[in-house]
């Protein structure tokens, strides 16, 4: 009786258990799009599922990078097993809370037994998440993994991050940051490595005031907060997702799946309806996820903004008084607040917030080493304030508006021109460049005073050439792998030198070399002033181009000026006049010159016109061109 008693609870037990598998089964649950996004599956070439995810501990079974339905099976599986104390953290349940409560909403069905999970219970008590930003840390061009701007997900502990308690309390926040592991300081193996995938990236959660320090301080970056529209069960559920991609790893491609691509794949998981990384281009750039998270219905709710550094220091010096300024200039050599000795104590408080702050922007690094020089003059420096028994007064720094990296034009571009030159006759060209922004473009939504160009090509033909018999010509004009131009403009106090870089090849036109194409490296400082309007830059520049028909040696050295005064009535048009001079040594031709005048309106969103005439040593061309970003 016993026996027959047993193998009936057995056979009823077995039954249970199977209930949730033919359950998933019948509603083919592998196919479920945030089961797909869970494990962020892609169809790869041939229309078969991939995992993006590169670490096999990040699948239960051995095909699981490749097979929806044997990882979702077997996971239901192994939730029928009762686990021993001592595997509590192990368990699946605990590695994959998205995943469990993805089959407990699903299958309406969980275990009969009861899991705690100590680790992710403390991950979810510290993070304690009420709302979620996606954050925008902006272009900064001296180092060239930034120069494109970042992006992290933000967790704060209020459901309103506009309260005056949440932005006072914004250091008690938590990041979610996705990066490459480097493994190399070598500049070029960097780079390479970067764009092959020979790095790995991983997800990690820190607090947010680390952050601010590398970003807002450090690097004097503002930081753009994009507040999403999340309910509190999303806001969980993707707090556990982010607890799960701890177990795994990807290789980081800095042009596709980089840092802002896999944080929409994070998003994705929350409610695959938003479909945020299909809609994004195969070659992103942060800027791109922004905008796409803008385009989304009813998913971003505000826009936040934290002042770099350098933004809230210029306009502490802004609100000192002449006479401030001057006491001000006199503790910026050695950051002693002696001089201030005589002052009133609240013009002495202003002068000494504004050194502190001063201090940190100059020596953001050394600041923190509590025993550097900096960090002793600064101690004084706090003493000194302290003294004074004055209030310091918070410094508002308006949200510019014009600069919402959001609003700005989009990252690629194509062109066309058409144009007539005294030599070469009429010509058509076509231009693409892959990303992101000249000094001619509209400035909304961009630095106003940078350049940051990869990938521009342009090809040109030319119908016909007088010295080629009046013959016709298609060639490659010109190809950038890298331009980047950084005006800092002259500013008491906070000047820094302007400074440009071009990597690539030119068609050249001059006595040197008459339409011949040649690798082009340039660099060179200088300096830029802005009034108004207007604003110029002056820069000596150094050149150097490897092409055998110089000469016996296959190459030039050239030095010389540049000189760019520009014209910007509104921020949808820029009018530049320009001229440069080159000396070359190692060849007969000793010199070259290049002038002219262009251009550039966007009389519609992406859509602008370019009109350009420049004179070359050879010859004088004029143009007219259609700019199309997208």
């Amino acid at each position: 009786m016993i026996k027959w008693l047993f193998l009936f609870s057995l056979i009823s037990f077995q039954g249970h258990a199977l209930e949730p598998l033919e359950k998933a089964k019948r509603l083919r649950l592998w196919e479920n799009p945030q089961w797909i996004n869970l494990l962020h599956y892609k169809k790869s070439l041939f229309s078969q599922w991939e995992s993006q995810a590169d670490s096999q501990s990040f699948f239960l079974t051995k095909n699981g990078k490749s097979n929806p339905r044997e990882e979702l099976l077997s996971f239901i599986q192994q939730l029928q097993i009762q686990p021993l104390p001592k595997t509590l953290n192990k368990h699946i349940t605990c590695r994959f809370p998205a995943r469990f409560e993805f089959i407990k909403k699903h299958l309406q069905w969980s275990p009969q037994y009861t899991i705690n999970c100590p680790k992710f219970d403390e991950f979810k008590k510290k993070l304690n998440t009420k709302s979620v930003a996606l954050v925008f840390s902006s272009y900064y061009l001296d180092t060239p993994a930034s120069a494109f701007g970042h992006t992290l997900l933000r967790f704060s502990k209020f459901k309103n991050p506009n309260s005056e308690k949440a932005r006072k309390n914004e250091l008690l926040d938590y990041a979610v940051n996705y990066a490459a592991t480097v493994t190399t300081s070598n500049a070029f193996l960097y780079g390479f490595m970067g764009i092959v995938g020979g790095f790995k990236g991983e997800f990690a959660t820190m607090p947010y005031f680390y952050k601010i320090r590398e970003y807002n301080d450090y690097e004097s970056r503002d930081l753009w907060s994009y507040h999403l529209n999340l309910s509190q069960d999303q806001i969980n559920f993707l707090v556990s997702h982010v607890w799960e991609m701890s177990n795994t790893w990807y290789w980081y491609y800095y042009f596709t799946e980089n840092c802002s691509y896999h944080l929409l794949g994070l998003l994705d998981a929350v409610n695959p309806d938003w479909n945020l990384t299909e809609r994004i281009p195969y070659i992103v750039v942060p800027v791109d996820t922004l905008k796409i998270a803008n385009e989304t219905k009813n998913f971003v709710k505000s826009v936040g903004f934290r002042p770099s550094k350098k933004r809230v220091l210029t306009k502490r010096i802004q609100e000192l008084s002449s006479k401030e300024k001057e006491y001000f200039s006199k503790t910026t050599k050695d950051f002693d607040p002696y001089p201030l000795i005589n002052l009133d104590k609240k013009s002495k408080a202003k002068v000494l917030d504004t050194l502190m702050d001063y201090i940190d922007y100059k020596s953001a690094e050394e600041v923190l080493k509590e025993k550097s020089e900096v960090s002793q003059k600064k101690r004084k420096v706090l003493i000194s304030r302290a003294k004074t028994g004055v209030k310091t007064n918070p410094i508002n720094v308006d949200l510019p508006l014009s600069e919402s990296p959001h609003l700005g034009h989009d990252s690629r571009r194509i062109s066309l021109f058409t144009g007539s030159a005294s030599q070469t006759g009429h010509f058509n060209a076509l231009e693409y460049r892959f990303a992101l922004h000249d000094l001619m473009d509209p400035v909304t939504g961009h630095n106003p005073k940078s350049t940051m160009e990869m990938g521009n090509i342009r090809l040109r033909f030319n119908h016909k050439v007088k010295y080629k018999n009046n013959s016709s010509s298609f060639r490659l004009d010109h190809f950038s792998l890298i331009d980047v131009v950084s005006l800092n403009h002259l500013e008491r106090f906070l000047s820094n030198i302007s400074w440009r870089f071009y990597l690539g090849a030119k068609n050249i036109r001059d006595d040197g070399c008459v339409d011949c194409l040649a690798p082009s490296i340039e660099g060179g400082g200088g300096l830029s002033q802005k009034n108004n309007s207007f604003y110029y830059s002056f820069f000596l520049t150094t050149l150097f181009q490897p092409q055998k028909k110089f000469g016996h040696r296959g190459y030039r050295l050239g030095f010389g000026p540049e000189f760019s005064l520009y014209w910007q009535p509104y921020d949808r048009l820029t009018l530049k006049t320009f001229g440069e001079f080159y000396y070359y040594i190692f060849i007969n031709n000793h010199t070259s010159y290049r002038y002219g005048l262009e251009l550039r309106t966007e009389f519609v969103k992406n859509i602008a016109l370019n009109i350009n005439y420049t004179r070359l040593e050879s010859e004088g061309e004029g143009s007219l061109g259609i700019l199309y970003y997208y």
